[in-house]
Parts: structure tokens; C-alpha cells; sequence
């Protein structure tokens, strides 16, 4: 059998493409690993812990929300979000900054959400998701289950909002920070409405028992002319925790961004928007402390004796 020289040229040839292939491969594989190499070192978890009072005779649920990076370079743009329950109900950034503008190398920043996650209904399995950037300017997502995503080319967009469920708004009570602003927005447009028809008010629905009784502020203000000014405006579900015994809520005035939620590696600013500042009181629980501009932490002055940790179940029989 005579072989021609043009069929050893062929495979020749075909080595030769197989091995431009290969190469690009492991090229391509390198560019890859080298790409992820520092989000990989990047994670955010949660841990719950019981620590004994002072008083010796009870004790405290410490829920601490970690995010580290164990790399030797810093990351950027750290958005994080906690998740729980069974239902797998996002809460946000509670206690953390939002966004963590520097990550530092070899570091983990740790917040205290105890106080934040005490409205919910379910607090099992609390877990979180980190969305962040790399020095190579490459986007990463963290999921709650610890898998690690490129996002670099996902776009970001607003979607439609499930219908919230009663585990997203969490208990009805003023352990629960959102409550006391849905009854003051309630309050002040019953308010609005009844001067325009011209008829009293609802009895049911006071302002003042949704405010602070320390907020000077609100003394001899018009009710109806708030609730004028606010009916385009509705609350987000997520509460913003600066402190223990101050929180935020964002209400939103743009229709579009109402009933939608972010979906993207990015955030999408939104510029009519209000802030509803809470007070935790000891004895009532969370109260509306102002409302437009957010008041920052050491420029209210609690009552003597009002930043003490809340009181203890005193047991029985619980639904």
C-alpha cells in the first residue's frame, strides 16, 4: 500500500489544530482560574450564638453576620444580603453598610443583626449572599448556598416583586419596625382624606400613637397636610439597622420602582425617595421618629435609661 506525502501533511496538520486547540484551552482555563483566584477567598456567613446575661439568670441570641476576604488584595462594592427561614425570605443589608465601599485584604468585618432579625417570623437557617467586585474589575455573586458566580456580563434591571407573603413582612408587632410606619402612613392619609371630604378623622387611626413619645418634632404638626404630601410614596420591605435602637426605612416615589425589586450584580439608584427614621423604646418597641431626610444616629437623644436591652419572655403558653 503506497502512503502519499500529502496524507502525513494532513495529519500533520490535524496535530497541529489539535494542539492550537488544547492550548487555547488551558489558556483559556488559566485566564479563568486567574479571574476568580481572588473571589474565591471572598464569602459572607452568619453564626448564632447563646451568651449568658450579666444578671447570670438568662440568656441572649447573638446572630452575627460575617463577611471576609481572605485574599491579599482588596475587593470592592460589597452589597450583602441575609437570608432565612424556610421560605428563604431576603432581609437586605440589616446592620451592615450598604454598600461595604472596601473589603481590605486578609480581613472580616463582622455586624451585630441580633437586634435586626427579631421582627421576623423565621429565623432558622440564616445564611447570606455577597455581591461584590474583584481588583480586575470582574463582578462576583456569593450565593447563600456558598457557590460562586461571575456576574461581569449580567445586566441589571428591576423585575416584578412576588406578592409579599406574611414571613416577608414579619410579626405584627412593634418589635417589627415596619409596622409603626405602615399605621403612621395609614394615620396621616385618613387624615388627608377626611379634610378633603370634609369629615373628622378616623379615632382608629392616630399618628401619634405610631411616633416616638421623645420627638419633639412632630408637636402641633398638620396630619393632613403630610399625608398630602406622601401619598406617592410607599415603603420597601427592607429595613436599614444603623444602630441597635435606630433603623430606616425607605419609602419610594417612583411608580416604576414600586412593586419591583433589583435583579443584577449592580444597585440602580432611585431618586424620589423619603426616609421613615425608627427609635427603638424599650417599653413600646419601634416608633417613628422623623420622616424625609434619614437622622442620624447621634443626633437623637434617647430618654435616661432607654438604650437597655429589651425585656425577657416571661413564658407560657406561645402560638
Amino acid at each position: 500500500m503506497r502512503v502519499d506525502g500529502s496524507i502525513w501533511e494532513a495529519l500533520s496538520g490535524v496535530g497541529t489544530v489539535g494542539a492550537t486547540v488544547v492550548a487555547v484551552w488551558l489558556a483559556g482555563r488559566s485566564l479563568r482560574q486567574e479571574r476568580g483566584s481572588i473571589a474565591r477567598l471572598v464569602s459572607a456567613w452568619v453564626t448564632v450564638d447563646f451568651r449568658v446575661n450579666d444578671d447570670r439568670r438568662t440568656y441572649r441570641r447573638v446572630t452575627t453576620l460575617h463577611v471576609g476576604n481572605e485574599s491579599n488584595e482588596s475587593v470592592f462594592e460589597a452589597f450583602v444580603n441575609v437570608i432565612v427561614g424556610a421560605e428563604r425570605i431576603s432581609l437586605g443589608s440589616l446592620s451592615s453598610p450598604r454598600p461595604i465601599a472596601v473589603l481590605p485584604p486578609r480581613s472580616v468585618r463582622e455586624y451585630d443583626i441580633s437586634g435586626a432579625i427579631t421582627g421576623q417570623l423565621d429565623v432558622s437557617d440564616p445564611r447570606a449572599e455577597l455581591s461584590f467586585t474583584a481588583p480586575n474589575d470582574t463582578k462576583w455573586l456569593r450565593t447563600a448556598e456558598g457557590n460562586l458566580e461571575e456576574a461581569s456580563n449580567q445586566g441589571t434591571s428591576w423585575k416584578p416583586m412576588p406578592v409579599a407573603t406574611p414571613a416577608q413582612i414579619g410579626k405584627e408587632d412593634p418589635t417589627n419596625p415596619k409596622m409603626p410606619v405602615f399605621a403612621f402612613l395609614s394615620a396621616v392619609w385618613e387624615a388627608a382624606d377626611a379634610e378633603a371630604e370634609g369629615r373628622a378623622s378616623d379615632p382608629a387611626l392616630d399618628p401619634f400613637g405610631a411616633v416616638a413619645s421623645f420627638a419633639e418634632g412632630w408637636e402641633g404638626a398638620d396630619w393632613a397636610d403630610i399625608g398630602r404630601q406622601l401619598p406617592p410614596f410607599a415603603p420597601t420591605t427592607f429595613v436599614d439597622y444603623r444602630t441597635e435602637h435606630v433603623a430606616y426605612v425607605k419609602l419610594v416615589g417612583d411608580p416604576e420602582a414600586q412593586g419591583s425589586v433589583v435583579e443584577g450584580p449592580d444597585p440602580i439608584w432611585v431618586k424620589e425617595v423619603r426616609f421613615v427614621t425608627l427609635v427603638l423604646d424599650r417599653s413600646v418597641g419601634w416608633r417613628v421618629f422623623g420622616v424625609g431626610v434619614p437622622v442620624e444616629p447621634e443626633e437623637i437623644q434617647f430618654p435616661e435609661d432607654a438604650l437597655r436591652l429589651p425585656a425577657k419572655s416571661e413564658g407560657g403558653l406561645t402560638a
